[in-house]
């Protein structure tokens, strides 16, 4: 057989089931993603030459106790989970009572049903918590099918899925055709459509006693695409907190995200970035750029309102005002350090910068760096408080104080 042969190959590939009362979103997702491509229809006639297309080694299902009882009785003791195993000689996937996890409520008890506040919240922080630490271990790609259980445990998985899901992590919603999807349709053994057989079987709907063979059933699955999150709220996802208070603190982080982006400058690589936006700036540029970044980040006093002079510094101004020279010693010696280190000590940017700190910039010629570092920047950071991070001037006329607003916890160095 020809399994999955991409760069994720020896990874084990495991499916988490949300289910409700209906134990055949199980094995029809399982045949599905054993067989066939998501987004496609599997029939009767895609199963005569069973190429496995993906490998899923284990199975996880979160359901209720009532849930949990049906699929025991409709496909562990009935035998149909390892008959489908054997049909399709599939028999490596690791499912029994174990893998089967009962969510609780509040206060420990099993759920029924989820109804009241104390169930839900319950089955949330479960259900989240359980997906988490799958979706967590690097050493797995977890697929997970939501379309058998309540609404409420869908949102959940969803959400998990946007916290932690890795790029590869996937979820499904798992579509049966008519008449197949009715719990009323039963088969001569009395049970119900569970997955496509090889040999074709006639089921009876019971309300109208209309029959309908195996080879007209269809099984689509859909990807549902997510948003990734996981990488953006790194800082606060390696916490054990709960749904509820992971969610407002996830929300504080956004919040703060489109109020204050994020910068971080990269020392050994030379780069700069606001938020996932790369500047693409000149030598001679990002070492002004990085002095006054420096000079924010470096600044040990906790700012409100007003800036004081070492984040927004003054310039020493000579030559009767068309020289000014840098005033502040580490975010300078910083700045140097990062520009002789990628591109040189002898390199001609370097050469000019040291005659900079020497003996000072022109005025004019710091003006139009500034200017241009600021177009820059606007043109390839799309979002409203740019302004944030260019380079303003907060002193004045004729005493000019540079620097950017950008809350100093909000820039990150890296090493």
């Amino acid at each position: 057989m020809n399994h999955n042969e991409d760069n994720t190959s020896e990874r084990k590939h495991i499916l988490i089931v949300v289910a409700g009362l209906t134990p055949g979103i199980i094995t029809e997702t399982l045949q599905f993603l054993t067989f066939a491509e998501p987004g496609k229809t599997l029939t009767y006639d895609d199963l005569k030459n069973r190429r496995v297309r993906l490998k899923i080694s284990e199975v996880f299902v979160l359901t209720t106790s009532k849930g949990r009882k049906m699929i025991i009785d409709e496909l562990i003791e009935s035998g149909c989970f390892k008959k489908f195993c054997d049909e399709f000689g599939i028999n490596w996937i690791k499912f029994d009572e174990n893998s089967i996890i009962v969510l609780k409520d509040t206060n420990g008890r099993e759920i029924e049903d989820i109804i009241t506040v104390e169930e839900n919240q319950g089955a949330a922080n479960m259900l989240f918590d359980f997906i988490r630490q799958k979706l967590k271990d690097e050493s797995v790609i977890v697929h997970c099918s939501i379309a058998g259980g309540r609404k409420s445990m869908d949102v959940y998985s969803a959400f998990a899925f946007q916290f932690y899901g890795k790029g590869e992590d996937k979820m499904y919603h798992v579509i049966v055709n008519s008449p197949f999807d009715d719990p009323n349709l039963k088969g001569k053994d009395g049970g119900r459509f569970l997955y496509i057989p090889i040999e074709e079987v006639t089921f009876v709907r019971l309300s109208d006693k209309s029959e309908h063979t195996s080879r007209g059933a269809e099984i689509t699955l859909y990807e549902i695409p997510y948003v990734h999150l996981r990488n953006k709220l790194k800082n606060i996802l390696p916490s054990d907190k709960s749904y509820d208070e992971l969610v407002k603190i996830a929300q504080r982080e956004i919040d703060l995200t489109l109020i204050q982006p994020h910068l971080y400058v990269d020392v050994k690589r030379g780069d700069v970035k606001v938020n996932d936006w790369a500047l693409e700036l000149k030598p001679t540029e990002l070492f002004i750029y990085l002095y006054f970044v420096f000079s924010r980040k470096l600044c040990k006093r906790n700012h409100r309102k007003i800036l004081c002079s070492f984040c927004f510094p003054e310039f020493e101004e000579v030559n009767n005002l068309k020289i000014r020279k840098f005033r502040n010693q580490r975010p300078l010696s910083k700045a140097l350090g990062v520009i002789e280190k990628n591109f040189g000590v002898m390199s001609r940017e370097v050469k000019t910068i040291k005659h900079w700190i020497d003996s000072g910039i022109p005025r004019q010629s710091l003006s139009d760096k500034i200017s241009d570092i600021n177009k820059k920047i606007e043109s390839v950071v799309p979002i409203p408080n740019v302004d944030l991070v260019k380079i303003k001037n907060k002193g004045k006329y004729g005493k000019p104080r540079y620097g950017i607003e950008l809350d100093s916890g909000r820039i990150e160095i890296l090493r």
